[in-house]
């Protein structure tokens, strides 16, 4: 299972008094983990760090493989801007022991600023995705309520919804016990190039979809891209290479499989014209790296996945050619599976 979360050597002094002590952590996706210690002992503290609440006096914080609060570059480690910082924390969901919910705003008001501010959603989706999510924590119906009319528990209810209300990858737990036998699904819009360019991740569906479209039931219709590597190599996890080496800077097309950059006739290769002539990076690098919108325009969906495998002794001197390709699986197409809708008839 893939790690969420990541934390070595994390060390968090007080005036001189060391309040976490060199603690390494790694926490997989989707599970539920617990930290238990007396009062005092550092519980909050530890949670605010990875949050980048408190900065570190030690240690690395990695979620999903990114830095948190810093960037390296060579040995040394740069604390970033505090608006990089701001969109690392939209990632994380936390809930604080005082709640900290907004007197004077309403139950609902509270859950829906973050949305509508941060991530710009529009206000009829915050406020439908804001019920569901008070209609979950048992608290459907205390939309217009004030937060002093609320009891201590239900006001932790309420600062939960506003946590899941931001989508976070990283979750305060709401079952109330271990789950082991669900699925649970996110869902996170693509807006921008940088944005799309990630790794393959198996356990992850990949959708490009037509929001002006939609089935019966309000979902719009979709594709899922599925990257095939053919029948004899699996889909590559992309080349590891370390920031500071200078191939990363030149071929960062090796290093992620999935980017949606918005249509230009002259971009056509992921790697560039002329890899090997140019000293730094003049394929999906420098395509994606002004980081324009993809919304409502012509985009372009690439695959890098397949570009390596192991050697064999028979390939030796001529290489074959290996292939890579994508399977388009229709999504949301129909309102009901279409052979029983011709049995019906």
């Amino acid at each position: 299972m893939a790690e969420a979360i990541e934390l070595r050597n994390i060390t968090k002094r007080f005036s001189g008094q060391t309040v976490v002590d060199s603690v390494d952590l790694d926490v997989d996706a989707g599970s539920v983990t617990v930290i238990l210690g007396p009062s005092g002992s550092g519980k909050s503290t530890l949670l605010r760090c990875i949050n980048h609440l408190e900065k570190l006096d030690a240690g690395t914080i990695r979620i999903g493989g990114e830095l948190v609060g810093y960037e390296q570059k060579g040995q040394a480690l740069f604390e970033v801007s505090d608006s990089k910082i701001a969109r690392q924390r939209s990632r994380i969901g936390m809930v604080f022991q005082q709640f900290n919910l907004f007197p004077h705003r309403t139950v609902l008001q509270n859950i829906i600023d973050a949305p509508i501010r941060v991530k710009k959603q529009p206000r009829a989706q915050a406020v439908a995705k804001a019920r569901l999510l008070l209609q979950q924590v048992g608290l459907a119906g205390r939309e217009n309520d004030w937060p002093q009319q609320l009891s201590g528990g239900q006001q932790q209810r309420v600062a939960i919804a506003r946590a899941l209300a931001m989508d976070p990858e990283v979750k305060p737990n709401t079952a109330g016990g271990p789950r082991t036998s669900t699925m649970q699904v996110n869902q996170y819009d693509i807006d921008t190039e940088q944005q799309a360019a990630q790794k393959f991740d198996p356990g992850t569906i990949r959708l490009l979809s037509n929001t002006r479209k939609e089935n019966r039931m309000g979902n719009p219709v979709s594709y899922q891209i599925i990257p095939y590597a053919g029948g004899t190599h699996p889909v590559a996890t992309g080349a590891k290479f370390a920031p500071d080496e200078w191939i990363y800077h030149r071929l960062s097309f090796m290093d992620k499989q999935l980017w949606v950059t918005r249509y230009h006739p002259t971009e056509r290769y992921p790697e560039g014209k002329y890899p090997n002539r140019s000293a730094h990076d003049t394929g999906l690098g420098q395509y994606a790296k002004d980081d324009e919108s993809l919304t409502n325009h012509d985009d372009v969906v690439w695959i890098t996945t397949g570009t390596t495998h192991v050697a064999r002794a028979e390939e030796w001197p001529i290489m074959p050619t290996e292939w890579a390709h994508a399977l388009l699986k229709p999504w949301n197409f129909f309102d009901e599976t279409p052979t029983l809708g011709e049995k019906k008839k």
